[in-house]
């Protein structure tokens, strides 16, 4: 009896996200998957003739991990100032069945063979291959004109979205509620994979790390930005607004196992999480050439107050690169032009630090 190589069940599969990922699926919903095999069936000449239930349930936890960007408009006395998003992990548990499947080349033997497989019984005939390789030979059948196949079907057992961000957002936006500031989900984006977005510019550092490393960092970032800009500032300055403790950061990667069910052994191609803990802390920091006490405090004066709006939306990384366009614009408003105009190299800037502990499997 012909068996068919390299039987994988692969929830990284297109059909299997496209059809799990891109909307809210129900618990009980079920798909089955076997397009490809049945295209590699159909590439040798076959067609599936007969098939019956495997046994049992799968003997491996069988999890999905896609995600939800959820967008909200970020509200300051009435107005909308800033629309940012978070991209939230969704965890779907399936129950797996499968059927293992008889294909055959269009034979004289074909109704015989089909015969035999509806007849097969585990407890009498034991090993269905060896059952059916024996009485194809006694039919003087070949084993190229006949074939097995493991052709799954995934059924949802529960959808769970995780709120750790969400709840440690909203509960970082109460505290600026004083402050005429808050936070409004206008809609969801359903994506079949889970991958954070990573901006640019987040120094970070081991957990850890001692404060005065940190703030060395944050002066290196800033005089950095300085001399990509062709400045020499010889002043610096720096300003800690905000902090965001045990951040949820997680990510996914894809592991392969070897799994025995029944009469068959195959990969399993299935997503782990990875989770770490996160503090966030956001500082604002100047360079400039030179100035006077006076234009120091101006300065110092336009950055706590542009800092604000910094805060509520700087501190989620994955709008980092817009909340520091957005900062740097209400600077220079608050500046006005004649004091753009009459000190040389003055550039803000927004630094976001994240101490992050070791990766560790969820």
């Amino acid at each position: 009896m012909a068996v068919m190589d390299n039987q994988v069940l692969d929830l990284s599969d297109q059909e299997v996200l496209d059809y799990f990922g891109r909307e809210r699926r129900q618990v009980g919903d079920s798909k089955r998957f076997e397009a490809s095999i049945v295209r590699q069936i159909t590439d040798l000449g076959m067609h599936v003739a007969s098939q019956r239930p495997e046994p049992g349930d799968f003997p491996e936890d069988t999890t999905l991990i896609t995600a939800v960007r959820r967008y909200y408009e970020v509200i300051a006395n009435g107005q909308i100032i800033q629309t940012i998003s978070l991209t939230m992990r969704v965890i779907q548990s399936f129950g797996v069945h499968a059927d293992t499947n008889l294909a055959v080349r269009g034979a004289a033997h074909e109704a015989a063979i089909v015969q035999l497989f509806r007849d097969y019984n585990s407890a009498r005939d034991g090993d269905i291959e060896a059952y059916a390789t024996a009485k194809a030979q006694q039919l003087g059948a070949s084993p190229d004109e006949f074939a097995l196949y493991f052709a799954p079907t995934l059924t949802l057992k529960a959808w769970d979205m995780d709120r750790q961000k969400e709840d440690a957002l909203r509960n970082y936006f109460a505290g600026f509620r004083e402050k005429g500031f808050e936070l409004r989900p206008i809609r969801d984006e359903f994506i079949p994979t889970y991958q954070p977005t990573r901006p640019g510019g987040v120094i970070e550092v081991p957990a850890g790390t001692g404060p005065g490393e940190i703030e060395r960092k944050v002066e290196e970032a800033a005089k950095e930005e300085a001399r990509q800009n062709e400045c020499h500032a010889e002043r610096y300055e720096k300003i800690k607004i905000a902090s965001l403790n045990r951040w949820p950061d997680t990510k996914v990667e894809w592991r392969w196992a070897l799994v025995n069910w029944g009469k068959w052994k195959f990969h399993f191609w299935r997503p782990v999480t990875l989770i770490r803990d996160v503090e966030l802390v956001l500082y604002v920091t100047i360079t400039y050439l030179n100035a006077d006490e006076r234009l120091k405090s101006i300065f110092l004066d336009c950055l706590k107050e542009a800092a604000v709006d910094a805060a509520v939306t700087g501190v989620v990384t994955e709008n980092f690169d817009a909340a520091v366009a957005a900062f740097k614009a209400v600077f220079w408003k608050l500046l006005k032009q004649k004091i753009r105009e009459t000190v040389n190299c003055l550039i803000p800037g927004l630094r976001l630090v994240e101490e992050a502990g070791n990766w560790r499997v969820l």
